[in-house]
């Protein structure tokens, strides 16, 4: 709990950072995907910096893996903060970013660290509220625990406000 509370206040104090920032650019995403060493997840994006062909972009997310009650399996909850830049122009980017996953499995708690390699569109004009769509890769770079879950690729689908 106190590391959710500390996620949202770095996302807060990131947003404050950001007061240069055009008036007519949203900076806000909210979206949900499959895959991301999971099975889904819910994610917020605050954008911090913009500049020219460049953005950095901060996001937390919950996600999770289904557990099976009948058979003693647990369900595994994650909680993933990522800092991502991306590069690009108009609507296309390509996000680079890493992503450190706090697992909890049953009694179990572990950490992984995982890189992000992803492309996206999307339009941060208020004009065109638009459309968040990603794909990617996104490796373990680190564990603390062998998992038997290894989902390096996702998608998400999401909208800009």
């Amino acid at each position: 709990m106190k590391i959710l509370l500390y996620s949202l206040f770095l996302l807060y104090s990131a947003s404050m950072l950001n007061a240069q920032e055009k008036a007519d650019t949203t900076k806000n995403i909210i979206y949900i995907g499959g895959g991301r060493q999971g099975l889904t997840y819910l994610k917020y994006e605050r954008l911090i910096y913009n500049k020219n062909w460049t953005q950095t972009i901060v996001n937390l997310g919950l996600g999770g893996i289904p557990g099976d009650s009948e058979y003693g399996i647990y369900r595994t909850n994650k909680i993933m903060p990522e800092v991502g830049q991306l590069f690009g122009y108009k609507n296309i980017y390509v996000e680079l970013g890493i992503e450190p996953s706090l697992n909890f499995y049953g009694s179990v708690s572990y950490v992984d660290l995982n890189g992000i390699i992803g492309l996206r569109y999307q339009s941060r004009t208020k004009q065109l509220r638009s459309l968040f769509i990603q794909c990617g890769y996104n490796p373990k770079l680190y564990y603390t625990y062998k998992s038997d879950i290894n989902v390096p690729f996702y998608i998400g689908l999401g909208l800009n406000f």
